[in-house]
């Protein structure tokens, strides 16, 4: 026979229905129902009585059957009844009746329609699956409680009312029971004496099918039924009550496994500050920004975090903090896993509430963090104290254990309910808007510039950073304001840039100093929140104009030697700039979230360098020597490259050199060399700056315990272009031995900038003699210049002209040279 047994489970009661064939080996085995030969005398020779068809439960109904053939009567038997009608095949619901068989030769025929007549019987017993005893964690449901109903009947049965008994230790009414009532599940609670009744049940349990009924208990969550022992039973037959003639037989009492409530939770679940947890700052109208973290750590079982109740609390202007003052700055709360949010956002109550249904499994053993974000009101107050909100649990929440389904609540730690004090751990500080801080970025070095090119040189160069929310800046100033002597017609335009590209240019006011705006509004420089950006300020500067073209003046018109000095403005007021940026820079910057105006402050920035201005400038690289042994004879001392910028020729007038010994060494017969060829002694002139001693002639430089000053300069002046020339300085050495050393380098510039005409010592300037022969630069009573050029602006150029310069800025003049014997 086959064996199909289906489980169907309604909510916590399983029911097991047999289906198809026969059930043997279970609980009955039904009989066929067809007539059966007889038993007495022989058969006769035409044979026995044939059987209808065999009855089984069950299946689908069969065809008919055909009657028996007719027996023939024995010899010596008499002759039996007819035989009961035969059942068509194999059937359910009853198969159409076959035709009476024949006379049988036995004196039985006919038995099995008389106990058709009898009362139909349901076999009550212990279901094998019932559950075995075991400990019952604190609050948990089990299944405890198993037992088989078998109909071995024709007929239907109706099961109309169940007793259960709760036997064992500790109070009845410590659980529930688990039952059926018509067609549905419901719980009872034991009486006084353990028992529970379900009544009106009329539930059918069809006929030749065993039907398995399974109960539990749900244990209250209590520590006083730790402990308790708990078993489940029918206790007698009058436990089960059928409907109408049917009867009840088992062996009674019916009684499963002893249960024992245990201490152990059947599921944990605990709530703290999540690691890491810091004070934040926000800006009004920030959207979804996490404010607070929780940490959620489930045990024994894995956990369904079901109810979150939150509470938020503010404190505006330094006032205590208040629940009732949390929706006047938080305009809805969510609850996220990583990016995922698992609720809905939700809106706090008037109190400051906000109760989520998150549904957020948190596994066994593992912890997860829940993060808290929140949006922000319009609204906030713009001066310190500023408001805060702090957000924290009103309690444990609730978690389902998912074993168990049981409700776990939930342990929250010190710190994380301290959230709702008057002090909480973790708070929100809301501004009206971010900041802007504005900070020198490397300024250029003062330098010397080039006019007159179409090209832009960076001027000043700042680091803007934004704070608590990104910026825009849409429109600027700028301002030419040099403390030395400068024009405004100096600069030919001026660019903000940033990022390499320039985002707003202007033209400077005609005027010794002044500014002006620029306008970014068509490519606005955008500062990242807690980022910074490079802006810098560009200038294209003019050709310096010959003073005898402009009569020799000095504002109104660019002119060599000017140091013009270009930055952002600050402490501006205007059409565009009010009283606000009053020690701010002129920078219109607008905060990207809360829509205010941001001002930098401009105290305590370093302001740009001074750049000198010229029509050109020399490039002076110094060389390596072919060898640097010190021998007697002429020695190479020094060798240099200078050359000029591609704007134009630069007038070449003197170079000073300073040498220095270890021991005695003279050296006489200094001559100055361009490329390999000595320049003619008319050209150009040698002497000692100390003394003005013709160093030419043979006069002998003796290095002791002193040093030696010698000076290089040209008649007139020598004129290099493009790549110029390589000049070297050459002295006869004598009194050299081993061990012996010099050094020789390029005399240092003042670091000041004169320009004006070259005159010769014609006074003692310590520590020099008068020498017709080494020039300084007159500039008013300011001197300088071991190394003098002109940048030829004064044209038809000469000696006269007011163009000549120092050797300040004009690079690689560090350079030494070490000769050794």
């Amino acid at each position: 026979m086959q064996n199909c047994a289906r489980l169907i489970t309604l909510l916590g009661l399983m029911l097991v229905v047999g289906c198809g064939g026969n059930v043997e080996n279970n609980y009955y085995t039904t009989e066929q129902a067809g007539g059966h030969s007889g038993i007495g005398g022989s058969a006769g020779s035409s044979g026995q009585a044939g059987n209808g068809g065999s009855v089984s439960t069950g299946g689908s109904a069969g065809s008919a059957g055909t009657g028996g053939t007719a027996g023939v009567a024995g010899s010596s038997g008499q002759a039996g009844s007819s035989g009961a009608s035969g059942t068509g095949g194999t059937m359910s619901d009853g198969g159409t009746a076959g035709e009476a068989g024949s006379a049988g030769s036995g004196d039985d025929a006919g038995a099995d329609a008389a106990d058709a007549q009898t009362a139909p019987v349901l076999e009550v017993s212990l279901s094998a699956s019932t559950p075995a005893g075991m400990n019952m964690c604190d609050g948990s449901q089990a299944t405890v409680f198993k037992f088989d109903l078998a109909n071995g009947s024709a007929s239907d049965i109706t099961l109309d009312k169940l007793r259960l008994h709760r036997i064992g230790v500790g109070s009845s009414s410590d659980i529930s029971i688990g039952g059926l009532s018509g067609n549905f599940v419901s719980l009872g609670i034991p009486d006084s004496t353990g028992y529970v009744t379900f009544d009106d049940m009329a539930f059918t349990i069809p006929a030749k099918t065993v039907i398995t009924l399974s109960y539990w208990i749900q244990a209250a969550s209590s520590s006083t039924q730790i402990g308790d022992q708990i078993a489940i039973e029918l206790a007698d037959v009058g436990a089960v009550t059928l409907a109408g003639n049917a009867k009840v037989q088992g062996s009674f009492p019916v009684r499963g496994n002893v249960f024992t409530l245990s201490a152990a939770k059947c599921g944990t679940l605990s709530a703290e500050l999540a690691p890491a947890q810091v004070s934040g700052t926000v800006v009004k109208k920030s959207q979804n920004v996490e404010v607070l973290g929780i940490k959620f750590t489930a045990g024994i079982n894995d956990v369904l975090l079901t109810l979150l109740p939150l509470k938020c609390q503010a404190s505006l202007n330094g006032a205590p903090f208040s629940g009732s003052d949390c929706m006047k700055r938080i305009t809805s709360l969510a609850l996220y896993d990583g990016d995922t949010q698992v609720s809905t956002a939700f809106v706090p109550n008037t109190d400051g509430t906000a109760t989520f249904n998150p549904n957020w499994l948190i596994p066994n053993g593992v912890t997860k963090t829940l993060t808290v974000k929140a949006s922000f009101a319009s609204s906030a107050s713009p001066d310190q104290p500023y408001d805060k909100i702090a957000i924290g649990l009103t309690d444990g929440g609730a978690a389902q254990d998912m074993v168990y389904g049981q409700y776990v609540g939930v342990t929250v730690g010190a710190i994380l309910a301290n959230q709702l004090s008057q002090n909480p751990s973790v708070t929100t500080t809301i501004l009206n808007s971010g900041t802007l801080k504005i900070e020198a970025d490397g300024h250029p070095a003062a330098q010397i510039v080039v006019g007159g090119k179409d090209s832009w040189s960076v001027a000043a160069s700042y680091k803007a950073t934004a704070q608590y929310e990104a910026a825009t800046i849409d429109y600027s100033d700028v301002i030419q304001d040099s403390p030395y002597l400068a024009d405004n017609a100096d600069v030919v335009a001026v660019a903000v840039a940033s990022g390499g590209t320039i985002h707003g240019q202007t033209v400077l006011p005609a005027s010794d100093t002044g500014c002006a705006d620029a306008d970014l509004n068509g490519y606005p420089i955008e500062v990242p929140k807690d980022g910074s950006t490079n802006i810098q300020v560009w200038v294209k500067y003019a050709a310096p104009m010959p003073g005898a073209v402009v009569n020799n003046a000095q504002h109104g018109v660019p002119r060599s030697g000017h140091q013009p000095r270009v930055g952002l403005s600050d402490s501006i007021v205007g059409p565009e700039w009010n009283s606000a940026y009053l020690g701010k820079f002129n920078l219109r910057t607008t905060g990207a979230v809360s829509g205010e105006r941001l001002y930098a402050d401009a105290a305590g920035v370093a302001k740009p360098n001074a750049m000198i201005l010229r029509k050109t400038k020399p490039i002076l690289t110094a060389q390596n020597l072919a060898n640097n042994v010190l021998f007697n004879g002429e020695v190479e001392l020094y060798r240099f490259q200078l050359a000029a910028d591609q704007a134009g020729c630069v007038g070449f007038k003197q170079i000073a050199f300073g040498i220095t010994g270890q021991q005695y060494v003279g050296f006489s017969n200094f001559r100055f060399y361009r490329g390999s060829s000595q320049i003619p002694s008319s050209e150009y002139h040698v002497v000692d700056i100390k003394n003005g001693t013709d160093l030419y002639s043979g006069a002998t430089e003796n290095l002791s315990s002193t040093y030696a000053l010698v000076n290089v300069s040209f008649t007139a002046e020598d004129t290099v272009c493009g790549s110029g020339n390589v000049y070297s300085l050459r002295g006869t050495a004598n009194s050299v031995s081993s061990g012996k050393s010099v050094s020789i380098n390029l005399l240092h510039e003042y670091p000041v900038v004169i320009t004006g005409v070259p005159v010769g010592s014609l006074i003692n300037m310590a520590p020099e003699n008068p020498n017709p022969w080494f020039f300084h630069v007159l500039q008013g009573q300011n001197t300088s210049g071991p190394f003098i050029w002109s940048d030829q602006s004064e044209l038809p150029h000469s000696e006269s002209s007011a163009d000549w310069t120092n050797g300040y800025l004009v690079e690689d003049q560090t350079h030494t040279v070490v000769l050794t014997n």
